[in-house]
């Protein structure tokens, strides 16, 4: 994957330590995301079962 970040960085003339923490903050916020989903899916399987 850096092999494809690196090809990607040099052909949109992007540092690549640019695409670096832009990836790892997409990540925190899906983690986020994910965090909130968490408790709403276990309140609809509790209310299945």
């Amino acid at each position: 994957m850096l092999e494809k970040l690196k090809e990607l960085a040099d052909k949109h003339e992007i540092p690549l330590r640019l695409l670096l923490e832009a990836l790892e903050l997409e990540q925190e916020k899906v983690m986020l995301q994910n965090r909130r989903i968490v408790p709403k899916l276990r309140k609809l399987i509790e209310s299945y079962i």
